[in-house]
């Protein structure tokens, strides 16, 4: 009778211990799962809008409307480290890489708690040209985004045609990851577009833009982060 008592006592204490490390684990993944955001970087885009000689600084913070002589600038500021990419695509058009300045910046300069400015300096973007839709992609991820980069870095040394069909294979690329991602945040992708380019950098002496700093915001997000932002030229 005292061996049945001990086996019984033995099952109790098992069965308790297995019960207690599945409410361990439970929590373990329950913490994870609360942790605070990786990605977290500052972010502004402005825009100096209005006549030549009275411009009149304006965020951008959606889906915007502008006229030909308006200028843009942007910023950055990581406050984690994390890999942020900024690029522009003009109508249909092909990718340009406004931020970083090259993919090998990653491994220079490129610093949290630094300010960068796109473009560098008192240089700003201009919008002119004929009518249409520009579209910038602001994507940021705790680990670099090796297949866009391979995509971008072909774009390098692509001829025209093979440059069409590249761009269609990035906006597939930002597609899947923000579908793997499903945190992301912001207005939908209008990246089939036409019309409008940005001209620059242009730094033609008309005076300087606004620092973008005092303005920014923190984005934060886990793991991935993605917004698109499309301007109407006008």
């Amino acid at each position: 009778k005292r061996l049945r008592m001990n086996r019984f006592g033995l099952t109790f204490v098992l069965v308790l211990i297995a019960f207690c490390a599945v409410l361990v684990l439970n929590d373990l993944a329950g913490a994870q799962q609360n942790e605070g955001p990786n990605v977290r970087f500052s972010w502004a885009f402005g825009a100096l809008v209005g006549p030549a000689n009275d411009k009149k600084l304006a965020l951008i913070t959606q889906d915007t409307i502008l006229t030909t002589g308006d200028r843009l600038k942007l910023f950055v500021k990581l406050v984690n480290p994390c890999f942020v990419y900024l690029l522009h695509r003009e109508g249909q058009g092909e990718f340009r890489l406004l931020f970083p300045s090259g993919l090998d910046q990653f491994e220079a300069d490129y610093h949290v708690g630094k300010n960068y400015t796109i473009p560098q300096g008192n240089a700003s973007f201009e919008l002119d040209g004929p009518p249409g839709t520009d579209t910038f992609y602001l994507l940021a991820s705790t680990t670099r985004l090796t297949g866009l980069e391979a995509l971008l870095k072909s774009c390098e040394s692509a001829g025209a045609r093979e440059k069409q069909a590249l761009s269609r294979r990035i906006v597939a690329e930002i597609r899947d990851l923000r579908k793997q991602n499903k945190t992301f945040s912001g207005p939908a992708e209008r990246p089939e577009q036409i019309g409008g380019n940005v001209r620059g950098p242009d730094d033609d002496g008309i005076g300087s833009f606004p620092d973008l700093g005092p303005f920014a915001v923190e984005v934060s997000a886990k793991d991935f982060y993605g917004r698109t932002y499309t301007i109407e030229h006008q």
